[in-house]
């Protein structure tokens, strides 16, 4: 009987392998298609096997797998790599802060972010997709800087950000709660800056 292996491309050989560690409880199921597109196009064929790195693949898949402890379930790992991994998910969902820790004290993972594509802000959907945020949605409420999203494209202020306002105000002062209404470009009462009241 013939081996099915032999009908399979380097990415699905690839992809079996990274299965089996899933399977085994190495690899957590959400990261393996992204190791999968990171590393296949590195896949080598010889006259009877796939090579990744000079190692089988079986061995590749486990080397990989063991430098990158956010690749590895929870359970597997220590703290230190569950935080890691928590890094790597903010980072995927956009949190550009999360992308300076990875860069500076993580950097597999950093570079396998960079090798989907992903840039600092990026959101990752899923399924290889990648949604860059329109930059002139940053007055939405879902902008950190509560002053962004006081008043809604029609300038009417909105209730739960006037709130969310007022308790910054109160909580760090009119003089640094300035500051940071000038940073999100408006002043105190939510008017773009520059423009008369």
């Amino acid at each position: 009987m013939p081996d099915d292996n032999q009908y399979l491309t380097k990415h699905e050989r690839l992809a079996r392998e990274f299965d089996g560690l899933v399977l085994a409880n190495k690899l957590r199921p959400e990261v393996a298609p992204d190791l999968v597109a990171i590393f296949g196009p590195r896949c080598i064929v010889n006259d009877k096997d796939v090579l990744l790195d000079g190692l089988d693949l079986k061995s590749a898949a486990e080397k990989i797998v063991a430098d990158r402890p956010y690749a590895q379930p929870a359970d597997a790992v220590s703290p230190e790599a569950s935080a890691v991994s928590a890094l790597v998910e903010q980072a995927r969902h956009g949190n550009v802060t999360a992308w300076s820790r990875l860069a500076k004290n993580h950097p597999a993972a950093f570079a396998d972010l960079k090798a989907r594509g992903l840039k600092p802000g990026d959101l990752w959907t899923g399924n290889g997709k990648i949604e860059t945020p329109d930059k002139n949605k940053s007055r939405s409420h879902h902008a950190s800087n509560p002053f962004a999203a006081l008043r809604d494209a029609n300038g009417k202020i909105d209730p739960a950000a006037a709130a969310r306002v007022a308790s910054v105000i109160t909580g760090l002062g009119a003089t640094k709660a300035a500051a940071l209404a000038k940073a999100a470009g408006v002043t105190l009462d939510g008017r773009p800056l520059g423009r008369a009241a």
